[in-house]
Parts: C-alpha cells; sequence; structure tokens
C-alpha cells in the first residue's frame, strides 16, 4: 500500500500508511500538538488539521521514503445579468471574472446563485510523489 495524504477542498488532511504498531504515537508526534490526529476504523485513514499538510508531508516522506500527495482546489468564476444580457460584440467592456466569454450569451454562468449574479466552478486535482 502506498503511503498518501489528501488536502481535500475542505476539511482535515486524510492518511493513509500501512499498519504498524506504534502508529498512532509516531502521527501524533509528527504532527505535532494539537494537530487533532484520529484514525477512522472504517475507512481506515487517518485525520489531521490541514494546517499540518505541510509539516506531514516531510515527515511521511521522511519515514517512509516517499508519499503520494494529492491536493484539491477550486476557483469560481461571478458573471452579472449585465454582462450576459449585453452586446456580444462588446465583449471587452466586460468586468466581471468571466472576462467576456460569456457576454451576450443570454444565460447565466455556471449556477444563478441569486437574480442577476452567477457562479462557475471548476475543480481541479494535483498529485505529485515526494520522495526522500
Amino acid at each position: 500500500m502506498p503511503v498518501t495524504i489528501t488536502r481535500p477542498i475542505h476539511g482535515d488532511l486524510i492518511i493513509r500508511v500501512p499498519y504498524a504498531k506504534g502508529n498512532r504515537q509516531w502521527m501524533n508526534d509528527a504532527a505535532g500538538r494539537d494537530a487533532g490526529v484520529d484514525f477512522d476504523r472504517i475507512t481506515k485513514t487517518w485525520t489531521a488539521k490541514r494546517s499540518r499538510f505541510a509539516r506531514m508531508i516531510e515527515a511521511l516522506a521522511d519515514e517512509h521514503g516517499s508519499v503520494l500527495v494529492t491536493q484539491y482546489s477550486a476557483s469560481q468564476s461571478k458573471c452579472v445579468e449585465s454582462c450576459w444580457t449585453g452586446n456580444p460584440n462588446r465583449a471587452w467592456e466586460c468586468e466581471c471574472s468571466c472576462a467576456g466569454s460569456n457576454h451576450g450569451s443570454g444565460w447565466p454562468l455556471g449556477n444563478e446563485v441569486k437574480p442577476g449574479f452567477s457562479v462557475a466552478t471548476d475543480y481541479s486535482e494535483y498529485t505529485y510523489v515526494v520522495r526522500r
């Protein structure tokens, strides 16, 4: 089983390591005081506060030789009604974060979260290996 650490968009880090006697003590020592380290018996994963991300990557790579790191992120574009109802031939006048890509389309960008205001969310995943 590869050693992995995942930083989701929200919430605690998720860490997977092979079973070894003393894992709990090692995790607590590696994460540091008040890191909220806990073991989930159902998923067989450890969790720790996301503020310990860099620290845990270093500790896991030092202890196990390498660690597979996965980070999730999200970015949002916001678009207003004056954009999507505007003249499509004047997209350069757009001042919202769609940068004119939705100008004059007649439709909100992504989801209309309130009348006249829409949001589109792009999700990304970045995975890499840290070796020692």
